[in-house]
């Protein structure tokens, strides 16, 4: 029983982990960038987080999560989809896991993909 426990906690850590580990888009279109971004709290910690939108140079969120698993990471890759159906070419990039160090937290207008 207890070693059922054991994998069960490592197999969540894991999926927790794998699931942050590339969250983040890059968006062109016609020379314009976008990024979408999972910003989280504390490094190797899947929450808090928050989703973060880049549009010339100026970043705002636009969702966080103080408690539920996978909500930024899920709502990071769904509006990179919506950028998608704007017509942006959207790519996931690199190794995600930023925390709210790395980023310039300036508020900016609506997320409209303009």
């Amino acid at each position: 029983m207890k070693t059922i426990k054991l994998l069960a906690i490592g197999a969540s850590l894991f999926t927790s982990v794998t699931a942050m580990a590339a969250d983040n888009y890059l968006c062109t279109n016609a020379g314009s960038e976008r990024s979408v971004k999972v910003i989280y709290q504390a490094p190797g910690v899947a929450v808090p987080c928050e989703v973060q939108y880049t549009k010339d140079g100026i970043s705002q969120t636009l969702w966080t999560a103080e408690n539920l698993t996978g909500y930024c990471e899920e709502k990071a890759q769904a509006f990179a989809d919506k950028l998608s159906g704007w017509g942006w070419q959207c790519n996931q990039q690199g190794d995600g896991m930023m925390d709210a160090s790395d980023e310039d937290m300036t508020p900016a207008e609506g997320a409209d993909g303009n």
